[in-house]
């Protein structure tokens, strides 16, 4: 009987707080940028560009952002006999964001990474590292994402 009361009180009380995703404010309206530049692999360029849904304006006062990204695939374990058994992927970024007048108000490293099981198929291993590579650029571009909104609201 507690269960039927407390389990819809909860979800009362939850839907109507007005909680609201803080990254759901952001869009490229909200900031001026004056110049992206991205340097890296283009398949990942392309994925956090998409992501990230930013807009230039070259003839606007905004910001100019660089965003540098490296992948880096590592051995993590291997057999008795030097086969590797287990890889980490790791995606890294440096964002350096500037104003009009080249004052840096930005230099941020954001790096992450996901440990994989090796199989003996490699059809299915380079499946497994773009899933996991598809993941990694989506989690850094939410990161992105923050950072430009938290500047944002500090530039107003």
């Amino acid at each position: 009987m507690i269960k039927k009361i407390l389990i819809p009180a909860i979800f009362i009380l939850v839907v109507s707080c007005g909680f609201q995703p803080m990254l759901k404010e952001i869009n490229s309206t909200n900031i001026k940028i004056k110049k992206i530049d991205f340097l890296g692999k283009n398949q990942t360029i392309y994925q956090i560009k998409n992501i990230l849904g930013l807009v230039e304006e070259p003839n606007s006062n905004g910001l100019v952002i660089t965003i540098s990204i490296a992948e880096k695939i590592t051995v993590v374990n291997k057999t008795d006999s030097g086969v590797p058994t287990e890889e980490k992927l790791t995606i890294s970024v440096n964002l350096i964001i500037t104003d009009n007048n080249k004052n840096n108000l930005l230099t941020e490293g954001i790096s992450e990474s996901s440990r994989f099981q090796l199989s003996s198929n490699p059809t299915d291993d380079e499946s497994e590292k773009n899933n996991i590579l598809n993941e990694l650029i989506n989690i850094v571009s939410q990161k992105i994402k923050l950072k430009l909104f938290i500047l944002s609201k500090n530039l107003k």
